[in-house]
């Protein structure tokens, strides 16, 4: 809805198998097949295919135990790649903008961080490197509140160059390499060159 006029949206769902109703599709997130019929379908109904919005993975919260982390997956990691895999077998490259919800932190800690949306990021790297001419868009949100969909829609519309993004309500952040200062002094550690020794971290998952 906070899309323009200009655009036709069609719905998919996640189901048991493929089906085509007045509301829009499900397929099975496990069965590439489905995704080609579903490609098919929409390419004959409208033409073409500009933009899909990969947005299954936010139907998953904190996943808890094992059966709801397979569940997270089936909609994540199989849907999203066997999508890719039947857009690229019928030579259609749309944007592609895979969404997820706290993947990650701004802030670098752990808090808060949804599992659920781990492999969303990791298949959109794959994406990246196998289907080159597939513009795979990453996008973290925090809250998939109202101020956050409608910077979604501003990106689909008409954003920059960057694919992996993270919103954080009026936030956005991108990702990107910076030019390193050579003229900053490196930091050395001085030791005997007879010892051994142990490196150890003073936090969890950063090794300095």
């Amino acid at each position: 809805e906070k899309l323009s006029a200009d655009h036709t949206i069609v719905r998919v769902e996640p189901g048991a198998s493929y089906a085509a109703g007045d509301g829009g599709f499900q397929v099975n997130p496990e069965s590439k097949s489905d995704f080609e019929q579903l490609i098919s379908a929409v390419v004959d109904a409208h033409g073409k295919i500009d933009t899909i919005i990969q947005g299954w993975p936010l139907a998953h919260g904190d996943v808890s135990d094992l059966e709801s982390m397979t569940a997270a997956q089936k909609d994540s990691m199989a849907a999203t790649l066997h999508l890719a895999q039947a857009l690229s077998g019928v030579g259609i490259n749309p944007d592609l903008f895979l969404l997820s919800r706290d993947a990650y932190r701004i802030d670098g800690s752990e808090n808060g961080i949804q599992l659920a949306g781990a492999p969303v990021s990791g298949i959109g790297n794959v994406i990246e490197l196998e289907f080159p001419n597939m513009r795979c868009v990453r996008v973290d949100l925090s809250a998939a509140s109202e101020t956050e969909i409608g910077m979604l829609a501003a990106e689909i519309e008409g954003g920059d160059d960057q694919v992996r993004l993270a919103y954080c309500e009026a936030d956005r952040y991108s990702e990107r390499f910076v030019r390193l200062n050579e003229k900053a002094p490196a930091e050395s550690l001085e030791y005997p060159d007879s010892e051994n020794y142990l490196l150890d971290s003073t936090s969890k998952g950063i090794l300095d």
